[in-house]
């Protein structure tokens, strides 16, 4: 039986991979309002991100673009002059518990986030939900 291959020829792909990466430069540096790296600083996102850690975050108006912003989500926000680096846990109108234990109904513009190394995480159970005017990005690749 004698069957075609489709095979790509070395110079072929290395033109393809050299397209790939001008693309990729020219849209990382072109455009730094939209893609950012950040570098993580602590250990409350453990085992998902260490301290040193390199994310690659989609700035807040390409956020809508990607598909928004969903509980799971890693999101880098603001807090006073403060960056943090959480996961989404709760999104804008579900019903969450707060430190006390008392439930409360997140507003229409208003996102539960937690670490996932909760007893070393300073997050919403310490001051409260995050606005999503306060969220600067959202993670989409990390690197070491």
């Amino acid at each position: 039986m004698n069957r075609a291959r489709s095979r790509t020829s070395p110079k072929g792909f290395r033109h393809k991979l050299l397209y790939a990466f001008l693309a990729c430069a020219l849209i990382t540096a072109g455009t730094p309002h939209v893609l950012a790296s950040y570098r993580i600083s602590g250990d409350s996102m453990q085992p998902t991100l260490h301290d040193g850690d390199r994310v690659l975050a989609a700035q807040a108006p390409l956020c809508e673009v990607i598909g928004g912003i969903h509980r799971g989500d890693v999101v880098i926000f603001r807090q006073g002059d403060r960056r943090f680096i959480k996961r989404i846990t709760a999104e804008p109108g579900e019903w969450v518990r707060d430190e006390d234990q008392h439930r409360i109904r997140l507003a229409q513009d208003e996102y539960y986030v937690m670490g996932d190394n909760r007893p070393l995480s300073l997050d919403s159970r310490s001051f409260g939900p995050v606005n999503a005017a306060q969220i600067i990005a959202k993670v989409v690749f990390r690197f070491r």
